[in-house]
């Protein structure tokens, strides 16, 4: 095997419904899971009664049903005091009674469809609008941000998310009426039909050559139409794949779009609860690991569309070009009470291969527009500009890469750097190898921006039976203690294994070094 140094990197670092005839393992950009009832009811377990504090709680409801003025029902007060408790822990957490639970299962049979649109509910308790593109509720003039305050006359105020999005569906062909209001406060009626959405995902077109490949949601189908789309790209044709104003849709689809791109056991994605966490990785390795990717983005990219750009950019696969994202990443579970009411909790926060979470803070571009409103035109600039430079880098590189093996007794010593190849300098390195320098270099990019002024990153070149791989290092560290500390640490952090190399082992070519 031969080694040598490449380059020394410096620089820059939901819950949402799907209001149409989707089956409901599907409702959710972000996770949401349904928790079956395994619990007993009162009357046949009483272990409650062993806490003081629940015995309070039924004294207390006994009281006022007795006492107060309006003589509330104890199934009243205690469904108002659970909404109350749950609205004071997030947006998105809520209780339904059984009528509205019922409702709700009711509605996602796929006899019944919706607008094709999500709907999601913020901190100021107001259900936003989030509209496919193409889609009727767009159509009617639906639009993103907009706020709902009436279905077909009746006020949304107060009603939980579940039964909102089970107003909105119903059967297909059927009249809905919605007024909302724009981010100005200015009201306007919508009238709109429902109607089952289409379901391809996927379009491709060409500009200047380069593929763009257009993902409006992940749903069902569209792992199967990307890999199509990209199964004839050369190993080195560019490709684009435009998520600007993706809203999400299927998680599982996203991640499944992800490992196309991934090879096997690289992270994608993982749902962080306080019981457990549950990472999602890549299965097998993946057949289009040279090709050149570029993703857009804008504010309007959210949910499901976050995690894949994050799973894709962050393992060095791809480089992000736009406007910030727009945040959602969250995981609710409902869960069924005994009684046939259920409670929608949210539960965990879904976290980025590097361990962050991206939840009402989005993700940055690695490459932002700065126009206020980009177009197009913007975003092939941007990629335009990227090529050249690739193409540059790779051209400076083959004048001057050098082969030497790591051998001691092979190594020149005039060509090493003395502190690099010391016998107590240490290296950690990411236990990814990638097939193209550039790859490499964008992982290297995302650890500066992921860790802050880490010791490097350098990026390396290893040679073993004429197949070359590249792989990206942190340090030199003065001791070995020193790096197997930073080693337990950076590799909890970055989520991803790392190993250990010794300074003498690698040989500089400075020639290769990037100006940034």
């Amino acid at each position: 095997m031969q080694l040598k140094k490449i380059s020394q990197v410096f620089g820059f670092a939901a819950l949402f419904f799907l209001v149409f005839s989707f089956p409901p393992q599907s409702f959710s950009a972000g996770k949401m899971n349904k928790i079956s009832n395994t619990s007993q009811s009162p009357s046949t377990n009483r272990q409650w009664t062993e806490d003081e504090d629940m015995l309070i709680y039924f004294e207390a409801v006994t009281k006022i049903s007795k006492n107060a003025l309006s003589r509330p029902r104890h199934e009243d007060i205690v469904k108002n005091s659970i909404k109350s408790y749950l609205k004071t822990l997030d947006p998105f957490s809520d209780y339904l009674d059984s009528s509205e639970y019922a409702l709700f299962r009711k509605f996602q049979k796929n006899d019944y469809t919706g607008l094709g649109m999500e709907i999601e509910k913020n901190s100021s308790d107001q259900i936003i609008c989030i509209p496919y593109p193409g889609s009727n509720a767009e159509k009617a003039g639906i639009e993103f941000g907009d706020v709902i305050e009436k279905i077909d006359g009746s006020d949304v105020s107060n009603k939980s998310l579940l039964t909102i999005a089970s107003m909105i569906r119903g059967e297909e062909g059927s009249r809905i009426d919605l007024v909302v209001s724009n981010k100005k406060g200015r009201q306007k009626k919508i009238r709109a039909r429902r109607s089952a959405i289409e379901s391809n995902s996927v379009e491709s077109d060409y500009k200047n050559g380069i593929q763009i490949i257009k993902i409006s949601r992940f749903a069902i189908d569209t792992q199967r139409t990307l890999k199509y789309e990209i199964e004839d790209l050369e190993k080195s044709q560019p490709v684009v794949i435009d998520l600007r104003d993706n809203p999400g849709g299927d998680l599982h689809s996203a991640i499944d779009c992800a490992m196309l791109f991934l090879d096997k056991g690289k992270s994608i994605v993982t749902i962080k609860k306080v019981s457990e966490t549950k990472p999602y990785k890549s299965l097998k390795n993946s057949t289009h690991r040279k090709i050149p990717v570029f993703l857009w983005q804008n504010d309007k990219t959210a949910s499901a569309a976050e995690v894949f750009i994050a799973a894709l950019t962050q393992n060095g696969r791809a480089e992000s070009i736009g406007k910030k994202t727009y945040g959602k990443g969250t995981v609710q579970d409902i869960i069924e009470l005994s009684n046939g009411s259920a409670i929608l909790l949210t539960s965990g926060y879904l976290q980025t291969p590097d361990g962050s979470r991206y939840h009402e803070k989005g993700l940055e571009p690695f490459h932002p527009v700065k126009q206020k409103k980009p177009g197009t035109t913007h975003y092939m600039k941007m990629v335009t500009k990227l090529l050249k430079k690739n193409k540059s880098d790779s051209r400076k590189d083959e004048v001057t890469r050098i082969d030497v093996p790591i051998s001691s007794d092979d190594i020149d010593k005039d060509d090493i750097d003395k502190d690099i190849k010391s016998d107590d300098a240490w290296f950690i390195c990411f236990d990814k190898y990638f097939n193209t320098e550039v790859d490499a270099r964008y992982m290297a990019l995302n650890v500066v921006k992921s860790l802050n002024k880490p010791d490097g990153p350098f990026v390396f070149q290893a040679r073993e039976n004429n197949e070359i791989s590249y792989f990206v290092c942190l340090g030199p560290y003065g001791t070995k203690v020193l790096a197997e500390e930073k080693i337990q640490e950076i590799s909890e952090k970055m989520n991803i294994s790392m190993f250990m190399r010794k300074g003498k082992d690698i040989v500089e070519a400075p020639e290769d070094q990037i100006e940034n």
